[in-house]
C-alpha cells in the first residue's frame, strides 16, 4: 500500500517592517561565530522582486508545546482588551463578502491562531538578496536574510600608517579611520584599552566581558544610557539607533563559566 503524504500549516508567520506577509517555508542555519541565517520562500509575486536591501524581517511560529514546557513561566494575565480590531486577514475576508464574492469557509484552527499569543519569535534580521528560479512549470523566491549582528562583520578599522589615513582603500570598502589614529600606540594597544574600559549597558560587569561589550557598543554607539557616545561612523550609528542592537545583547553578572 502506497504511503500518501498530507499537507499541513506550519504556523508560521512572516512580518516585513511590520507588515504580515504570506509565507511558504522557512529554513534557519545558526552556528558559533556568525550570523544566523533565513531562507524563507515567499509566493513568486512580481512586487517580490522589489523589496529594499536590508528589509527588516520577523519570523514568528507557533509553540505546540507552550502549556507543557517546564522552561515557559506564565508572566500574569492576558491584558490585550477584549474588544479588538479585525486583522488584515479578516479585513480582506470581510471585504470579499461585502462585494458578493463566495468566500470558503476559513480553518477553524487558523482563526484560532490568528491572535495565539502562543507565537514566539523564531528570527529577526534584514534581507540581504534574494533567490528567483523560473522554470516552464514553477515558479518560487527565496528571500535570503541574515540577522542584526551581521552588521558587526561589516565594521571595518584601518590603521593610519600615513601622515593623510589609509587613502582609497578605507573609502571603497567602507571601512572607518577614527580608531587607529594614534602613531605612538600600536593597533593592539588601542585595542586593548578599549578592553579595560566599562560597558555602557552592563556598568557593573567586571573584566574581559565588560570590555568585549564595550568594543561592540563602541561599533553604533551608545544613546540610551549615561555614558553617550557617537557609533564608528553615521552607518552604524543609524543601524543602532533604528535596531537597537546591543540592547539585545544579554549578559549574566553573576555566570562565572565561560
Amino acid at each position: 500500500m502506497p504511503i500518501v503524504g498530507q499537507g499541513g500549516q506550519l504556523k508560521i508567520r512572516l512580518f516585513l517592517e511590520g507588515i504580515e506577509v504570506p509565507v511558504i517555508s522557512a529554513q534557519i542555519i545558526s552556528q558559533p561565530n556568525a550570523p544566523a541565517q533565513a531562507a524563507i520562500q515567499i509566493p513568486p509575486a512580481s512586487l517580490a522582486t522589489r523589496l529594499l536591501p536590508r528589509t527588516v524581517v520577523h519570523l514568528f511560529f507557533a509553540d505546540p508545546y507552550e502549556a507543557t514546557n517546564p522552561f515557559v513561566t506564565f508572566r500574569g494575565p492576558d491584558q490585550r482588551p477584549t474588544q479588538q480590531e479585525p486583522t488584515a486577514h479578516q479585513k480582506q475576508l470581510q471585504d470579499a463578502k461585502d462585494a458578493g464574492v463566495i468566500v470558503p469557509e476559513e480553518d477553524a484552527n487558523f482563526a484560532a491562531d490568528s491572535r495565539n499569543v502562543k507565537y514566539k519569535l523564531l528570527f529577526a534580521g534584514e534581507i540581504v538578496g534574494f533567490q528567483w528560479t523560473k522554470t516552464p512549470t514553477n515558479r518560487s523566491i527565496v528571500l535570503q536574510c541574515v540577522d542584526f549582528s551581521n552588521y558587526w562583520d561589516y565594521a571595518y578599522q584601518f590603521n593610519n600608517t600615513d601622515l593623510f589615513g589609509p587613502g582609497l582603500k578605507a573609502v571603497f570598502s567602507g571601512g572607518s579611520t577614527n580608531l587607529l589614529t594614534d602613531f605612538l600606540s600600536s593597533p593592539g594597544e588601542i585595542i586593548a584599552g578599549l578592553l579595560h574600559q566599562k560597558s555602557a549597558q552592563y556598568p557593573g560587569i567586571p573584566g574581559l566581558l565588560s570590555g568585549l561589550i564595550r568594543i561592540l557598543e563602541a561599533i553604533g554607539g551608545s544613546y540610551f544610557y549615561d555614558n553617550k557616545f557617537q557609533g564608528q561612523n553615521v552607518f552604524f550609528s543609524l543601524a543602532e539607533l533604528r535596531l537597537r542592537i546591543t540592547q539585545m545583547i544579554t549578559a549574566f553578572p553573576s555566570d562565572n563559566t565561560a
